[in-house]
């Protein structure tokens, strides 16, 4: 019993934002989205997210400058997914590709952390353009 009450109570906890990919997809193909700083920010460019019908490619696309990017997804895990940029020329210090993890905050902002950083880094926050759903 005392095992079954833990679990419920760790459940309850959970943070609302807990998505599989296909709700991920779901809330990232919503409206546009920008950088809360620099130059990719919703007034100066922000950008569309899609996804391939079977989720094992996204597409990022922005109004202004850059071409678009396609993302090959390799595992989901909750509030999170792991892709690489198909065609990524970057590399870690150890010499591998840069493989990025698109990190769901909630239902609105999400950030990018590369594999090879420490676990709870990320880049600044992306957030969804208000006005542009």
């Amino acid at each position: 019993m005392r095992i079954f009450l833990i679990l419920l109570v760790c459940n309850l906890a959970a943070p609302s934002t807990a998505k599989d990919l296909a709700e991920m997809a779901n809330v990232l193909h919503t409206g546009q989205w920008g950088w809360v700083e620099g130059r990719n920010t919703c007034s100066k460019n922000p950008h569309e997210i899609r996804f391939t019908q079977d989720l094992s490619e996204m597409i990022i696309s922005w109004d202004k400058i850059h071409d678009p990017a396609s993302y090959s997804i390799l595992y989901a895990d909750t509030n999170s997914f792991t892709s690489i940029i198909q065609g990524e020329k970057r590399k870690t210090k150890l010499g591998d590709l840069v493989i990025w993890q698109l990190k769901m905050r909630n239902t609105s902002t999400y950030c990018w952390r590369r594999t090879d950083w420490p676990a709870d880094a990320c880049t600044p926050d992306v957030v969804q353009c208000v006005g542009n759903s």
